[in-house]
């Protein structure tokens, strides 16, 4: 759980605090977490801590793999991880979410639902 967590923390771009609540509270990330509903999810200081233990057990395990170079350029300290193209579709897509021509269109889309599942 915490390893994903860090992982949609990243993606989304959040302090420790918000990606606990969302945790907590956000159902899509309770899904992908595979939480129940009533998970209580964790305290935000409990991401500091184990990015350190992650960061400590990672940090030993490289620093004497002969493959080191192939993974770290030498001007680094550690490893990086690059986000792709689809995240920056998909943070488009977010932001196109929050325009008000987006907003129309769900509310329209909402009432033609509701009417259609009132028919069923």
């Amino acid at each position: 759980m915490l390893l994903g967590g860090l992982i949609f923390q990243f993606l989304e771009r959040v302090p420790d605090r918000q990606a606990a609540e969302l945790v907590k509270y956000h159902l899509c990330w309770k899904l992908a977490l595979n939480l129940k509903l009533g998970a209580e999810g964790f305290h935000p200081s409990t991401l500091v801590h184990f990015r350190q233990r992650l960061s400590e057990a990672f940090g030993r395990q490289c620093h004497g793999c002969p493959d080191r170079p192939a993974c770290v350029p030498r001007d680094q300290a550690h490893r990086t991880i690059v986000v792709g193209a689809c995240h920056e579709a998909l943070q488009q897509l977010r932001r196109e979410q929050l325009s008000p021509e987006f907003e129309l269109r769900m509310h329209q889309r909402n009432a033609i639902e509701g009417t259609i599942s009132e028919l069923l």
